[in-house]
């Protein structure tokens, strides 16, 4: 059966000084916040790093779809689930000099109704600057 593909995330520049991202600590990002997935029965999340980074060794960021319930009667809260599904975890080892990389992974389960996905980036204990080029996609099937 054919997918359907919902950009999420077009192509999007991250830069991040020590100083605003220090050692040991992560950001997290909404993306796409209440993404319509009431449709749909599984899906495929591809994320795509354009470019050459810039990181130190083992900085890493990972896009997670939260299970998430938008409600009319209280538009400035976010219900979100705790846990992300799937996961997609992208390492310095992953990508090394690479100027083009890709991953993707299936989502399983939590389909049902909205989801929210999140970026997080984490610097190392040897933080340095962290820019990265980052751009996803989600190919749903009914």
């Amino acid at each position: 059966m054919a997918g359907i593909l919902l950009p999420v995330q077009q192509k999007t520049a991250y830069s991040f000084t020590v100083a605003q991202l220090p050692s040991s600590q992560s950001i997290s990002i909404p993306i796409a916040v209440s993404v319509n997935v009431t449709q749909w029965r599984e899906a495929t999340l591809i994320v795509r790093v354009h470019g050459a980074p810039t990181w130190t060794t083992d900085a890493q960021f990972q896009y997670d779809f939260f299970p998430s319930g938008p409600c009319a009667d209280d538009p400035s809260v976010v219900f979100r689930g705790t846990t992300g599904n799937p996961t997609v975890t992208v390492t310095t080892a992953n990508v090394g000099s690479s100027t083009a990389y890709v991953k993707s992974t299936n989502i399983t389960s939590g389909l049902a109704g909205y989801g929210d996905l999140v970026l997080t980036l984490t610097q190392p204990a040897s933080a340095g600057s962290f820019i990265i080029t980052l751009s996803c996609d989600l190919v749903v099937k009914a």
